[in-house]
């Protein structure tokens, strides 16, 4: 009986000298990559009023403040990431500040479309700002350019059409639009979403308004990128000041890596 004692307790021996003495019981698995190289993992609290990130070691509960103008990168926890759902993805948007988003089309007036995605919700994209936008990730338009009036349709029998885009039939409630609709000429035509490659936006005139503030390029955990000025890091959401969509917040779990830069003009990379 104490020899079978005696080899539990020496096998239980490794893993509790492996816990070190008041650990958090939050894993420590955000990461702060600074401009220098060094590389810091620990708990990210909130955003300071300075520009200042908190960084709470997990083993002595030590907090480090780095500048926002020290870091390179920030990486918040995976492990606890939900995966999003892809399997309803329809549209990949690709903005003029070089965004890149996705998102079922939920409601579109003509002036906007307002689309919902699981990292975002529900939310809208001024018209103007759209380059274009694809079915999927792998439907490639980028080469065509449109100067012309309207918008133009690439289709997947490799048609193209043209026309001022109308607002589409409501959608059902939780639905998507199932549909493009649009005026040829003077007449209104329907194209059913199934047929579309992609839709090229009129090429925009101007560049948007650059705000001042550290810009911050935001991937997210279904491979969308947001661009533009981070205002908040909260406990359960980022706050980001877009130069397109105004404010949005980003819930924490969906942030895979923020990476920072104080020029914007490589934020936004290619302007139509």
């Amino acid at each position: 009986m104490r020899v079978a004692f005696f080899i539990v307790a020496l096998c239980l021996l490794p893993a509790a000298a492996s816990a070190p003495l008041g650990a958090r019981d939050v894993p420590a698995r955000d990461r702060i990559t600074l401009c220098d190289g060094r590389t810091f993992v620990g708990v990210v609290g909130k955003l300071d009023e300075d520009g200042s990130v908190v960084l709470v070691m997990p083993d002595s509960g030590e907090r480090l403040k780095f500048s926002i103008t020290e870091i390179k990168a920030l990486r918040f926890d995976t492990d606890t990431r939900p995966a999003p759902d892809t399997v309803r993805r329809e549209f990949v948007f690709r903005l003029t500040d070089d965004t890149r988003i996705t998102g079922r089309i939920v409601a579109c007036d003509g002036a906007k479309f307002t689309l919902k995605n699981d990292c975002l919700g529900r939310f809208e994209v001024p018209m103007s700002a759209v380059a274009h936008v694809t079915t999927n990730y792998f439907a490639d338009i980028s080469g065509l350019r449109n100067d012309g009036p309207g918008c133009l349709f690439a289709l997947k029998n490799g048609d193209y059409a043209r026309g001022e885009l109308l607002p589409p039939a409501p959608a059902e409630e939780g639905g998507c639009v199932t549909e493009f609709k649009y005026k040829d000429g003077g007449e209104t035509r329907v194209l059913p979403l199934a047929q579309v490659c992609g839709l090229v936006m009129p090429a925009a005139k101007t560049r948007p308004a650059e705000a001042a503030g550290w810009y911050a390029r935001v991937y997210l955990a279904n491979f969308d990128l947001v661009v533009g000025t981070l205002e908040a890091i909260g406990d359960k959401k980022i706050k980001l000041a877009t130069p397109l969509m105004g404010e949005i917040e980003i819930g924490r779990e969906y942030v895979d890596e923020i990476l920072f830069t104080p020029t914007p003009r490589a934020t936004y990379g290619r302007l139509l």
